[in-house]
């Protein structure tokens, strides 16, 4: 299955033009441009993309670790009682 730029980029959760310059690095497998539209190919529901060479790794489509709740606030209700 194919699909376009926006639908790619909210997959993955990244804005549009982020997606646009992984695209023009050749950094998305499989992808092409097809006169001014990108054509991108989805792997197991997503666009697979590459890593890159520097800096942080990707972070897009990850879940959100849960924020650790500190002793002594309300939500530990049995430091009270």
């Amino acid at each position: 299955m194919y699909i376009h730029t926006t639908e790619a980029a909210k997959l993955l959760s990244i804005p549009p033009r982020r997606l646009l310059d992984l695209l023009q690095k050749g950094r998305v497998v499989g992808a092409y441009k097809s006169g001014h539209c990108w054509i991108i190919p989805l792997y197991d529901g997503l666009p697979k993309i590459v890593p890159g060479k520097r800096g942080r790794s990707g972070t897009w489509n990850t879940p959100k670790a849960e924020k650790k709740k500190k002793p002594g606030t309300k939500e530990d209700s049995d430091s009270c009682q």
